[in-house]
Order: structure tokens, then sequence, then C-alpha cells
């Protein structure tokens, strides 16, 4: 039997609200700390600890699915770039797949190799390729951990 919008509303409202409270509520909230910033460290920390927890519980829940009959093997059985189906209908939960359009990258040394074996002078391609290459901004990875007196020498 499908959900009612009452229903349905209530079900997501009681969701996003326990998800709300985790971190904010007694038994999860901040321990207590004098720095102005703590609260800012605490909020960032729960949201990577969530996000990972949300992260692995979603990777199960798919094998699961796709064990199931409920999703389909993307390793397995790829559908082509454009499919948009309905894939599971059920009575309470119907899933969608669609399937993005794949990116493309060049390899530039792929590229230069194949140039090189068309006659192009590679002193030039080099070149080129050193002038026409700009260094995208590195990677800021902030990894959150919570401090124990035992890690803190205490």
């Amino acid at each position: 039997m499908a959900l009612s919008s009452r229903v349905k509303n209530k079900l997501i409202d009681t969701i996003n609200t326990a998800f709300g409270n985790i971190g904010n509520v007694t038994g999860m909230k901040m321990p207590r700390s004098d720095a102005n910033q703590a609260p800012h460290a605490w909020e960032y920390w729960i949201a990577c600890h969530l996000a990972s927890l949300a992260n692995k519980r979603k990777e199960r829940a798919e094998q699961a699915a796709v064990r199931a009959g409920v999703l389909i093997d993307k390793e397995k059985d790829p559908h082509p770039a454009g499919t948009r189906d309905l894939i599971f209908n059920g009575d309470i939960v119907s899933i969608v797949l669609e399937v993005r359009k794949a990116a493309e990258r060049v390899d530039p040394d792929e590229m230069i190799k194949q140039l090189i074996k068309l006659g192009v002078d590679e002193d030039m391609l080099l070149s080129v390729r050193e002038a026409a290459t700009k260094p995208s901004r590195p990677a800021h990875v902030f990894t959150a951990f919570l401090v124990t007196e035992e890690a803190n020498g205490k």
C-alpha cells in the first residue's frame, strides 16, 4: 500500500529531526569547552562522522539491493548514457536509474606520443605542453578527530 502524503511527510520530518539532533541533544552534546571556536569544530567533526557513516551505510544498502534484484549491478550490467528508467516500483519506495554522460579526459602523454608518431616535432610539442599546463589547486583534506586525555598526554 502506498503512503499518504501526510505519512510520507511525517516520516521525512522525523528522520530529518533525528538527524539534526545528532550532536545537539543529551548524550550527544559537545562536552564543555571554554574555547569560542569549539562549537564550530564540534559541528564539523559531527558532520564528517555522519558523512562517513552515511557513505558506508549507502554502500552496504546498495550491495544488498543489488543482491536482492532491486538495483542493477552497474559493473556487470552498465546501461548507456542517457538511460532514465524506473527500475524498481514498490509500494513504499520506487527507484529511477539515470545514467549520465561519462566525463572525458585527455591523456597528454599519450596525445604527445601519438602526435610524434604523426611527425609533429617533439621539442615543439613539449614546449607547447609546458606553456599550456596550469596547475590545479592542490587538494585540501581536513581530518577531524576527538581529542582524548590519553592522546593529549594527560
